[in-house]
């Protein structure tokens, strides 16, 4: 293209996203002696969850504030939210304070943690189970303190939390379903060690898999981080199928380039870092 110039291009080709995970679309161009490789390329993240119940919450059912450590959310009525931009980390065995405000009383709250990162939340990944906000109350502005409590053995690293209240009756033990009243919001939190630790180094990191060709994928995270991490890949029973120490390769990221052709079809989970800054996690689809 001449300078100043541009133009569209639309791609031809459909990808499968129905699996539930998290997946990085990239485009980008190739030009051979190109003085400015930085700017060649574009990603976006797309994100299917196994479910996102939205409920009635016009009448003030819900939550119109969350807050947690550094996730600090006043938001409006969504029915379901997903505020998975969002993200505090929180420390094993640690105690938090969780401020919530509703706009109508009898309000039940559950909160999820998804620790294995299969999208689905089960009872044994309750942090809160049913705390009710303004008991006998009706409509009006309430707020109240109380506090989760995150296992000494929750694994390190990122994982989806859920936040989901209903009115005048307990959660459903089924974080997919759906309420007459009520509110669903989705946020992320990061299992560390000690809070403190791993805050700065993955403070302005990026995770991304590209998919290259022939179930063959390059993982790459860039962070502030230097020392030695470790890359693991799991299959869906939590086996370990490949596990590396790796250095950073360019002092900006630390890259491995993935050889899954060997590889039964199927969903495996990818995992870089250690235990001092914790895990960025995403999936991946052999086919």
């Amino acid at each position: 293209l001449p300078g100043n110039s541009s133009m569209s291009y639309t791609f031809n080709q459909t990808v499968d996203l129905s699996t539930p995970g998290s997946y990085v679309i990239t485009v980008y161009t190739s030009l051979a002696g190109d003085d400015v490789p930085s700017n060649d390329s574009a990603s976006v993240e797309v994100v299917n969850s196994n479910c996102a119940p939205s409920m009635n919450c016009a009448v003030g059912d819900g939550l119109t504030l969350f807050q947690l450590l550094d996730i600090d959310n006043p938001s409006g009525c969504e029915g379901y939210g997903d505020f998975t931009d969002q993200m505090t980390n929180v420390e094993q065995g640690g105690t938090h304070d969780v401020t919530m405000t509703t706009g109508y009383g009898n309000q039940f709250v559950r909160i999820w943690i998804d620790f294995n990162d299969d999208y689905s939340y089960t009872i044994d990944e309750l942090v809160l189970d049913n705390y009710e906000i303004a008991d006998g109350a009706g409509s009006g502005t309430y707020t109240e303190t109380t506090q989760i409590n995150i296992p000494a053995d929750a694994p390190l690293g990122e994982h989806t939390m859920r936040v989901k209240t209903n009115w005048n009756a307990p959660v459903p033990d089924d974080a997919c379903t759906e309420t007459t009243y009520g509110e669903t919001e989705d946020y992320m939190v990061n299992v560390v060690t000690s809070l403190g630790i791993g805050e700065q180094e993955f403070a302005n990191s990026s995770f991304k898999i590209y998919s290259v060709d022939n179930n063959n994928f390059t993982v790459k995270l860039t962070t502030d981080y230097t020392d030695l991490i470790t890359f693991t890949v799991y299959d869906i029973n939590g086996k370990i199928v490949v596990f590396n120490n790796i250095e950073k390769t360019n002092n900006l990221s630390y890259i491995y380039n993935l050889d899954m052709s060997y590889a039964s079809s199927g969903v495996y989970l990818v995992k870089m870092g250690n235990s001092t800054i914790g895990y960025k996690t995403g999936r991946i689809v052999v086919k």
